[in-house]
């Protein structure tokens, strides 16, 4: 089976409270590592996830071998559990991917995203990953910030800020377009993360793989606020029913 864990941030908090905490504690809201259980390369929709590829954000729902060029899939590598695996050719325009889910909404209004982290491993250090996000199911945006890595896992982390100087513009139309725009003239807008995942730039014959999808935030103090308002109202309810009995 696959192991994804997501959970909104009123039920972190609720799990968190039963846990030595502070109010500045960070939770984890959403991981994906990928973990179908099958073998072999499989559909990245057989784990909730999209693929689009090439300037025309085509969908792309094959497998294929990872020897393959110009496949996006789920399959193994060494000694680590199933990851995503995008293997670019310049041959036929096939030299970029977004891969996304909009399975889990990340509720900004109860807390700020402090980071997205994962690990990646590419064949050349010339190949990299970038977050992209989707703010109320509208624009898309992708990091300034590029990973790359070659030869072996490693663990990457973008601190997530609003500030414009470090998002640009993704264009993305499932089967339109896909493209990176302008760097933002002003910061991130509000609203709810809707969709997230990694945009990534290839090269012919080489790899890119990534997993342990994680996003982190830092909950707001009226969150805990209303958790323990919550827990307070059901401890005198309680209390009120043992009297009576």
């Amino acid at each position: 089976m696959k192991k994804i864990i997501v959970c909104s941030i009123p039920v972190a908090l609720a799990t968190a409270l039963f846990l030595p905490f502070s109010l500045s504690a960070s939770i984890v809201v959403f991981q994906e590592n990928f973990q179908d259980g099958l073998t072999g390369p499989q559909p990245v929709g057989g784990v909730d996830w999209f693929a689009n590829v090439k300037a025309d954000g085509a969908v792309f729902t094959e497998t294929g071998s990872a020897n393959d060029d110009g496949r996006v899939a789920i399959g193994s590598r060494d000694d680590v559990r199933n990851a995503f695996y995008f293997r670019g050719t310049t041959s036929d325009s096939f030299d970029r991917a977004l891969i996304w889910t909009d399975t889990f909404t990340v509720d900004r209004s109860a807390g700020e995203i402090l980071s997205f982290s994962w690990r990646d491993n590419n064949n050349v250090s010339s190949a990299f990953w970038q977050v992209a996000i989707q703010i109320d199911n509208g624009d898309w945006f992708v990091s300034n910030q590029s990973y790359t890595s070659a030869s072996s896992w490693t663990q990457r982390s973008l601190d997530f800020t609003t500030a414009a100087a470090d998002w640009s513009e993704l264009n993305f139309t499932s089967g339109t377009v896909l493209a990176v725009g302008d760097p933002l003239s002003s910061d991130l807008p509000m609203g709810n993360v809707t969709a997230f995942g990694m945009y990534g730039v290839g090269e012919t014959g080489e790899v890119q793989r990534l997993t342990d999808y994680t996003i982190t935030v830092i909950p707001e103090p009226s969150a805990y606020a209303a958790i323990l308002g919550l827990g307070a109202v059901a401890l005198l309810l309680r209390r009120r029913f043992a009297r009576k009995s």
